[in-house]
């Protein structure tokens, strides 16, 4: 599975909109313009609260310029990730699982603002931005061993509380 939707809106989406809009400076991280968010601006948020206590997490906000890509990649250095889309006016976000061909299919996650989608870095990815900046908020796990399907089953068996 390259993504799973998680069955709620951010609580945090805004302020974290906000923050990324007041911010004039930025650091490249990866690529990527990027500054950090600390887990405290995440309280108001009861699944980011619960989450921290179980797997403790960094995250931060990713922008990209508009007419940009990310080219096809996986991460390194972490299987899942949580990726919330703050704003995009143009872009697409496609996963690919049979990258090393020169013809193969991919299938796109389509983001609903301020929904928080479980990611698969470990498949094949890129990104597209075609107009206007494309903030996204994004974490990855202090445990760089736990992958997306770990996480996926601690979610749907209700081991990690999605509300307060």
């Amino acid at each position: 599975m390259e993504y799973y939707k998680l069955p709620f809106k951010s609580k945090v989406a805004d302020s974290l909109l906000q923050k990324a809009k007041d911010t004039p400076v930025w650091r490249n991280y990866f690529n990527f313009d990027a500054i950090r968010v600390r887990q405290r601006e995440l309280l108001n948020d009861p699944f980011f609260a619960n989450l921290y206590r179980q797997y403790p997490y960094k995250c931060g906000i990713l922008r990209l310029r508009p007419n940009t890509f990310y080219d096809w990649h996986t991460d390194i250095g972490r299987g899942v990730s949580i990726n919330l889309l703050l704003e995009s006016q143009h872009s697409h976000t496609l996963f690919c699982k049979n990258y090393d061909k020169i013809l193969g299919e991919f299938t796109e996650l389509k983001y609903d603002l301020y929904s928080c989608y479980l990611f698969n870095n470990k498949i094949y990815h890129t990104v597209y931005n075609f107009e206007g900046y494309r903030y996204l908020f994004s974490l990855q796990f202090n445990n760089k061993d736990l992958t997306f399907d770990d996480l996926y089953n601690k979610i749907i068996n209700k081991e990690i509380k999605l509300h307060g």
